[in-house]
C-alpha cells in the first residue's frame, strides 16, 4: 500500500513537471499490444506506458521513475522498457521522468524504424 501511495504521489509531480514544461496529457496509464511468437506459437502480451503526452504537435510515450539507478538511462531494464515503449507505440521519442530530480529526458534510438512494427 505504501509503495502504490508513493507512486501516485511520483506520478502527479511527474505530470505537474511536463505540464510546466509545456507538454499537453492527452492520456494516462495507457496500454499497447505487443506480439510475439515463441518457439513458432503466437503470443501477445501488454505494456502499460504512465502516459502520453504532446507538445509542439509531437507525441511522447512517458515512463515516470522515482530517482535512484532506475531513473538514469544507463539502467538496462530502464533502457529496454523505453525502446520497447519506442517500437510499440511507434513514436520517434520517449520522455524518462525523474520528478524526484525534476528532470525530463527525452529518449531517442536512432535506427529504430516505427514503420516495422507487426
Amino acid at each position: 500500500a505504501r509503495t502504490r501511495r508513493v507512486g501516485r504521489r511520483g506520478g502527479k509531480k511527474a505530470l505537474t513537471l511536463l505540464e510546466a514544461a509545456g507538454f499537453k496529457v492527452l492520456a494516462t496509464e495507457v496500454t499497447r499490444p505487443g506480439h510475439l511468437a515463441l518457439d513458432g506459437e503466437q503470443r501477445s502480451y501488454m505494456v502499460r506506458a504512465d502516459a502520453v503526452v504532446e507538445r509542439r504537435r509531437r507525441r511522447y510515450v512517458v515512463e515516470f521513475k522515482g530517482g535512484g539507478d532506475v531513473s538514469r538511462i544507463t539502467h538496462r531494464r530502464t533502457r529496454r522498457q523505453l525502446l520497447e515503449y519506442a517500437y510499440l507505440f511507434g513514436v520517434e521519442a520517449v520522455l524518462l521522468v525523474d520528478a524526484n530530480r525534476g528532470r525530463i529526458h527525452e529518449v531517442r534510438f536512432p535506427g529504430l524504424r516505427s514503420d516495422t512494427r507487426s
